[in-house]
């Protein structure tokens, strides 16, 4: 199997809100990266879903991540989100998680500028 992921994932274990046609399930995000991420949910999500999805880091607002995307890959117990939509604040956060648990911030900004190039 060819591998076709352009971020590092990095293992993350955050429970999160998923917001699918106007109701409201829990999950368990598993892993993370700059554009996409795998959540366990006993929700069973369908292929092409539009989903928001929830990271709640701390006790205010300010904190939460929300995220737009898609469903493109199912498993038995959850499914592979690609990130679609992001506001800047989010994108912050979701960086400096993922520079964190990666080790190495100017490496993950790096894959985030050459993918955006490629897109050109």
């Amino acid at each position: 199997m060819i591998e076709k992921r352009n971020f590092s994932r990095v293992d993350f274990k955050k429970e999160v809100e998923i917001h699918v046609s106007g109701r409201k399930y829990s999950g368990f995000i598993e892993n993370l990266s700059l554009k996409g991420a795998y959540i366990k949910t006993p929700h069973k999500l369908q292929a092409g879903d539009q989903v928001e999805i929830v990271i709640h880091l701390a006790g205010d607002d300010d904190f939460d991540i929300y995220l737009q995307g898609k469903t493109v890959r199912l498993t038995e117990d959850g499914a592979g989100i690609l990130f679609e939509k992001l506001d800047l604040g989010s994108f912050s956060h979701l960086r400096n998680i993922i520079a964190y648990n990666y080790g190495d911030d100017d490496a993950v900004m790096e894959e985030f500028f050459n993918y955006h190039k490629g897109e050109s």
